[in-house]
């Protein structure tokens, strides 16, 4: 079964070095030095290999062992001893779907024997967030369309009735519902993308470092494994936060679509967070909170984002929250809720009409493009880093060759007939 063998004994030294075949000549060799009380030779060297390296007979097996080796022609023994500049080369393997269908197996085992505790937990977390907002907040402020006649005298705005002021409360808190449903549950999917990743980290590093499979591999993996359990989560939590469905019939599929579309790509910004923080779980506690809080910022909720400064505008394009939150409240409001006549005060406050839907469908692709092909990046440029180590082994030998000799003067022992020059030998 094996190509060569390397038999060591007790401390280290070796007993025999060469292939199966040959233990049986090398031990026929050994006959008038040791006793092969064994018709099987390797049970003999067996035998041997327990016994420590100060054994009388296991001396006389590494000395016949090193003779051996030694009269290998000195041709091969310079060919196998060839300095190489940049050192031993790693073993490499390029991307293959094989090695992703055997990381996905055995993630598969892996999930049921331990991943499916963590799982549970999570998922129980995500339909504990959906009942809570349904006990929070009241079913009745669906039925609030936000719609205001713009043809209606300017004076009716002034005079507030208190059906008016509840009307109005009762569209802010369908306002902030919408945005802790689609946004606050993401977080907990960027939490626990974030957690697992970075445990599964250490043991891609060494298995990777040895040659086992690529780093393209591994995340085409990861990314199945993560999106696969996500789609009966979120048909759950979306059917559990649902209220819309009889004002709006079938907008139970866009939710899970433009939901779907929002847990992949935070997916892959967790996996970023997970690479960025180097193994340090404070660092990335820190790091997601602290990115996914100042994006909620650039989320039209809190700011519109017709008033923010231009450079915020542009780093609103990489806030998922945001393309999400408006894909939802136009699903909402948007599509002819509203007469012609009319205007819906909650998105024309987010300065949003139904055309940015199909805009915010493309960005959230367009985020899921970018943090995955980030996230493939990084995961290579830390596996593989860059380092020419040819040229900086060259460098050490030139210098090393063309080193001039030093003068050093001992001070106390100087004498005019001494020369206290001292000469580096070249390396």
């Amino acid at each position: 079964m094996f190509d060569s063998l390397y038999i060591l004994a007790r401390g280290g030294v070796c007993l025999y070095s060469g292939a199966p075949y040959d233990v049986k000549p090398y031990m026929n060799q050994l006959s008038g030095i040791i006793e092969t009380d064994s018709k099987y030779a390797i049970e003999t060297l067996i035998k041997h290999s327990c016994s420590n390296h100060h054994n009388p007979i296991v001396r006389k097996l590494v000395r016949h062992n090193d003779s051996q080796l030694l009269q290998v022609k000195t041709s091969e023994l310079l060919d196998d001893t060839q300095l190489v500049l940049d050192g031993v080369q790693k073993n490499r393997h390029r991307f293959s779907l094989r090695s992703s269908f055997i990381l996905f197996m055995r993630y598969f085992a892996y999930f049921r024997g331990h991943q499916w505790i963590e799982s549970i937990f999570f998922a129980f977390n995500f339909f504990f967030y959906g009942f809570a907002l349904r006990f929070f907040y009241e079913k009745k402020m669906i039925y609030i369309t936000g719609c205001l006649n713009i043809q209606e005298d300017d004076t009716s705005a002034c005079r507030r009735t208190p059906e008016n002021v509840e009307e109005l409360y009762q569209l802010l808190n369908n306002f902030k519902f919408n945005f802790f449903y689609a946004n606050f549950f993401l977080f907990f999917i960027v939490f626990q993308c974030s957690m697992s990743f970075l445990k599964e980290l250490k043991y891609f590093k060494n298995e990777h470092r040895n040659g086992w499979y690529s780093s393209g591999s591994l995340y085409l993996m990861k990314s199945l494994v993560d999106i696969l359990p996500l789609i009966p989560v979120i048909m759950f939590y979306v059917y559990i936060c649902n209220w819309y469905e009889e004002i709006r019939p079938g907008i139970f599929w866009n939710f899970v679509f433009v939901f779907l579309l929002g847990a992949v790509a935070f997916q892959g910004m967790g996996h970023v967070f997970a690479i960025c923080s180097n193994g340090n779980i404070t660092v990335l506690i820190v790091l997601s909170t602290t990115v996914f809080f100042f994006f909620t910022l650039l989320s039209n909720f809190l700011l519109t984002y017709s008033r923010l400064h231009y450079i915020y505008q542009f780093i609103s394009n990489l806030a998922i929250s945001k393309f999400i939150f408006e894909a939802v409240m136009l699903l909402i409001y948007g599509f002819e809720r509203c007469k012609s006549n009319e205007i819906q005060q909650l998105l024309y406050t987010m300065t949003i009409s139904d055309a940015d839907y199909n805009h915010c469908i493309i960005m959230l692709i367009f985020n899921i493009i970018f943090y995955r092909v980030l996230t493939i990046y990084l995961l290579i440029w830390k596996a593989n880093p860059v380092e020419n180590r040819r040229q900086r082994m060259a460098r050490i030998v030139d210098y090393m060759g063309n080193l001039e000799p030093a003068r050093t003067l001992i001070p106390g022992l100087s004498a005019s007939q001494l020369d206290l020059s001292v000469k580096v030998p070249n390396v």
